[in-house]
């Protein structure tokens, strides 16, 4: 029963999605559900300069350990994504660009170390806007992935090809 309460709730808000919302709406704060799982909590915040063009600011913090408990790290991530909406402004299809730094730092163990991350790459989206302002975020792409990391007396760089998923929630005004 509380299955198809939800599905009601959810299928309300996409019927209620209006194809002239986005005209009012220029800005959008959203956070991602799936960046829990380390546990991070990553926020964006999103606004349209001008038509058909969107730019976003990305924050994140958390403390994430390994699977033991044993490692503790606390995670820091900026970065900026750059959309451009195809069908709508501020809304619908698009594709855009994603650069995100990570800082990996305060290490609870009895080594110091430390590391950072840089990801950067194209994806294509979706972005559902309900005339209450509810939004839903899909985007897939491929990133390059850099990744630094040193302790006292080594340190390890590697570049890799990465999957560039985000699936946010929020509210657009």
């Amino acid at each position: 029963m509380k299955l198809a309460s939800l599905f009601a709730i959810v299928m309300v808000l996409v019927l209620s999605s209006n194809a002239h919302a986005e005209d009012t709406q220029k800005v959008t704060v959203s956070w991602s559900p799936i960046h829990l799982v380390l546990p991070v909590v990553e926020l964006e915040g999103e606004f349209s300069p001008a038509p058909h063009i969107g730019a976003g600011v990305i924050l994140g913090a958390g403390k994430v350990s390994n699977e033991t408990d044993t490692i503790t790290v606390t995670v820091y991530e900026a970065g900026v994504q750059f959309n451009y909406y195809f069908m709508e402004n501020f809304s619908g299809l698009h594709a855009g660009a994603e650069f995100i730094y990570v800082h990996v730092g305060d290490v609870e163990q009895n080594a110091t170390a430390t590391g950072l991350g840089i990801s950067a790459g194209p994806y294509a989206g979706y972005k559902l806007l309900t005339n209450i302002g509810f939004t839903f975020v899909g985007q897939l792409g491929g990133q390059i992935v850099h990744i630094s990391a040193e302790d006292s007396t080594t340190m390890k760089t590697e570049n890799k090809f990465g999957v560039l998923l985000n699936l946010n929630v929020g509210w657009s005004f």
